[in-house]
């Protein structure tokens, strides 16, 4: 019986129509690139803040990828079915949890989206200073969630954090491929396609 399940957010729950990915822009401007990732562990609102972190001078172009990034959180948008997915797992009564590997700035994009309320609880990398595919970032959800791992599900885009990583800690990961490329027992083409596996 599953009783709860986990989504990650960028490709699966919302989109960017156009990325102009400024953070590899930023890290391109500082010549070092090596550092990306850590944009997803830390707290640092914004771009200079960012570079603070890392230590290193403000690139001069930084109020332009500034903008860039202001404009990614902006256009944001959910998938179609997004919303009517999680109102529907919602008032089946099931736990709903996010996790995201996240720049702190695009947490601004839920706020902006109204989704915080279909979640129960939700786990953003730069919050906690750890990233999928951690294992302790489900079991972390798990405990939030009061589930196990049985009885919880997870949807990602993303293979290696979304479907292999929580199978790593006993969580079922599903892949949402809308392309159509992917194929195998754990793939769904929508999000609405997780009901199926939820039991009676």
């Amino acid at each position: 019986m599953i009783d709860a399940i986990i989504f990650d957010l960028f490709g699966t729950l919302i989109h960017l129509p156009r990325d102009t990915n400024p953070y590899l822009q930023l890290c391109r401007a500082i010549g070092d690139s090596s550092r990306l990732r850590e944009s997803l562990v830390v707290d640092a609102p914004t771009l200079a803040d960012f570079c603070d972190h890392l230590g290193v001078s403000h690139p001069p172009n930084l109020p332009d990828i500034q903008r860039d990034l202001d404009a990614n959180i902006d256009r944001a948008e959910t998938f179609p079915e997004s919303l009517a997915a999680l109102q529907t797992l919602r008032e089946r009564g099931l736990r709903v949890a996010l996790i995201s590997n996240l720049a702190s700035p695009y947490k601004r994009a839920v706020v902006r989206l109204d989704l915080e309320s279909y979640f129960d609880t939700i786990l953003y990398s730069c919050d906690i200073g750890i990233a999928k595919p951690d294992p302790d970032i489900y079991r972390d959800a798990l405990t939030k969630l009061n589930a196990t791992a049985e009885s919880t599900l997870m949807v990602g885009d993303s293979q290696r954090s979304d479907v292999d990583g929580p199978m790593a800690v006993g969580i079922r990961g599903f892949l949402i491929d809308r392309s159509g490329q992917s194929s195998g027992d754990s793939v769904l083409r929508a999000l609405t396609d997780v009901t199926s596996y939820l039991g009676s």
